[in-house]
Parts: C-alpha cells; structure tokens; sequence
C-alpha cells in the first residue's frame, strides 16, 4: 500500500474516532498493526499508562507477506500522536482504555473492548460503508456462481451474519417489509431537531 494512500485511511480513522481506544481498535480492524513508541526508560513489561506511549508506528502486510512499517510523523505530521491526543477525549475512563488497547496492539491480543464505539451503527462511517458494501458485493457473486449448492448459500448466509455482527449492524426484517417506514434525509433530520 503506497504511503499516501496509508496516510489518508489513517487520517480518516483518526478523524471518525472520538478517542485513541477506538483510533487502535479502528487501525487493527482495517488489518494494519499498530505500536506505540514508548517514553524513554519504558519496557514493554513496564507499560501501564497510556501517557508513557508517545508515538506510533503503522506496519501494512500485504498478501504475499511483504511488510511496510510507517512511523506516525511520515505519513503525516497532523498524524502524529500528540497532534491527535488534542481532538480526543481524556477523561480517566479513556486513558484507562486507550492504554489497555496499547497493551493488547503490542503483545498481539484481541482487542480489550469488543463492541466499542467504532462498532455502533450509529458511528459507521463513509469508509465502514463502503466496506461493508464491498464484502456484500464480494458474498453476493460468490453465490452467485453457485446457487444450487445449499452449503454455498449457507455460508454465504453466515458470512453476511459475520458482516452485521463486525459492524454492530441489527437486522429488522420490519423496514424491509412496512411501506410506511421511510428513509429520512439530512433536511428531514434537522427539521426534527
């Protein structure tokens, strides 16, 4: 993934996130690895607050197993942790987190909170959007090919289950059947306001 292009989804991740615990957990979900550059004198085994982390490193995999490792100021001085830490909360709850977070991205753990606010459907942005449309899209021709095949169409059923469940999305069957339920739009949603 050229830097450029690295630089912009982190941008976007970092400008959908409302605090770093959910800046890591949105990096780890696009499939990147993400390390904290600790302060000076800090070990790995030492690391208890998120205030001893001061920057980050971004690694990008590719599917041949070829990696890339970026550092927070080369994709962007706007990137870098101390510029990002202005824009997000810092309550005690959000450090706690943030550094529970940092903990888990560095020894290769699940993330600490499962459903965190990157998971609401509420939060889903453009780029959740899109993806979520590309995996459908993706499901979709897959079963395609096979439609006699009721394993296929099984598990092209649980994949879409996956789907909702990544993105925190709930399915009701209501809207899709009850024509009096209607998409609003921006205009209607602040007349209500």
């Amino acid at each position: 993934m050229p830097k450029q292009k690295l630089g912009l989804l982190v941008a976007a991740l970092a400008k959908d996130s409302h605090s770093e615990d959910e800046f890591i957990r949105r990096i780890r979900g696009e499939g990147l690895i993400i390390d904290p550059r600790l302060k000076k004198g800090v070990r790995k085994g030492d690391f208890t607050d998120a205030s001893q982390v001061v920057g980050y490193t971004i690694t990008w995999k590719s599917a041949d197993g070829w990696r890339q490792r970026f550092n927070a100021y080369d994709l962007g001085k706007e990137l870098t942790l101390k510029q990002l830490r202005r824009r997000w909360a810092a309550d005690p709850r959000s450090t706690r987190l943030a550094a529970l977070e940092w903990q888990a991205s560095m020894n290769h753990h699940r993330p600490v909170m499962r459903q965190g606010a990157e998971k609401q459907a509420d939060n889903l942005t453009v780029h959740d959007m899109c993806r979520i449309i590309d995996q459908a899209f993706t499901i979709l021709q897959d079963t395609r090919f096979n439609p006699d095949n009721p394993h296929a169409v099984s598990q092209a059923v649980r994949r879409f289950d996956q789907l909702y469940n990544s993105y925190g999305i709930t399915w009701n069957p209501q809207q899709e059947t009850d024509p009096s339920q209607s998409l609003t739009t921006p205009q209607d949603d602040a007349r209500t306001r």
